[in-house]
């Protein structure tokens, strides 16, 4: 039994409108998704390459050890064997230390500390401590 043309019609009209309202709830939901991203306070994180400091925070703990994250992008030249990091102020650079089992084995990527017998004091590094910025380069050998 053959349809009449104007059924043809009807189940096309169904089809977009179904195809429509998918559409619309597809929309709906992602935006319910992202608003609640937008709603909890979530953000992108620091765009620093391994990042563990809040780059908001005005003030270091001076107490604690230095620590520093670090990702190393020179695998044409191969891993070094030392890193350094020198301090504006501060006349001869300072071996850093593993501080985790991730940079002790060949990869330098991960944290590495001062070692606590040479870590300078705040006041060789700052002209008033409590404020200021405290400059530093790292140097890979």
């Amino acid at each position: 039994m053959a349809l009449p043309e104007s059924w043809f019609g009807v189940v096309r009209k169904l089809v977009y409108k179904m195809t429509d309202n998918r559409i619309a709830l597809v929309f709906a939901i992602s935006f319910a998704v992202s608003a609640l991203f937008l709603l909890s306070g979530a953000e992108a994180s620091p765009s620093l390459n391994t990042a563990f400091q809040d780059p908001e925070a005005l003030r270091v703990d001076g107490d604690t050890p230095m620590l520093f994250g670090i990702t190393y992008t020179g695998e044409d030249w191969g891993w070094p064997e030392s890193i350094t990091i020198s301090f504006d102020g501060v006349e001869n650079p300072v071996a850093l230390e593993c501080w985790d089992s991730g940079c002790d084995s060949g990869d330098p990527d991960g944290f590495w500390r001062i070692g606590e017998t040479f870590e300078p004091d705040a006041s060789a590094l700052v002209a008033n401590v409590g404020d200021g910025e405290i400059s530093y380069r790292f140097t890979a050998f």
